[in-house]
């Protein structure tokens, strides 16, 4: 490996760590990730479908209401907890217009940070002051605490 890579491996790693795992997982949606831009009008992104997988921008979307998921009792009672990943569609004016699971633990996880997160709304995404819907990555964390054990 020569000096060069070596240093841009580095920038890598840092850049990565520099992201926040905890917000953001590598998906599609990520900082210079593709060439395609939207239209940026909110009525002209209505769905998941017209917000391509790869989005160039300059500003992350940042999360404007978010609310921790509802731990359903028959998942308490079974002791199933774990982090379920999802990839969430944001259109240009913030709303979440899809949610899917990416990596699941059990259905009943899965389904509540699926609902959960359909109510999220976010500060959107923006590329060159515009804003531009995206799809981005997020865990939800399910964890039983020790007298729910």
């Amino acid at each position: 490996m020569s000096r060069t890579d070596k240093l841009l491996v580095g920038i890598l790693v840092v850049l990565i760590v520099g992201i926040g795992v905890n917000t953001y997982f590598l998906v599609t949606g990520c900082e210079g990730g593709g060439q395609n831009e939207l239209a940026t009008s909110p009525s002209k992104v209505a769905n998941s479908k017209s917000i391509p997988e790869f989005v160039r921008y300059d500003i992350p979307p940042r999360e404007k209401h978010v609310t921790p998921p509802e731990y359903p009792e028959e998942a308490k009672k079974a002791g199933i907890e774990g982090m379920v990943y999802l990839r969430i569609a944001i259109d240009t004016a913030g709303k979440v217009v899809d949610v899917k699971v990416a990596k699941g633990v059990h259905k009943l996880l899965d389904s509540a940070a699926v609902a959960v997160a359909s109510t999220w709304t976010y500060y959107p995404a923006k590329s060159k002051g515009k804003p531009v819907g995206v799809w981005i990555g997020q865990p939800v964390t399910f964890k039983l605490s020790k007298e729910e054990k």
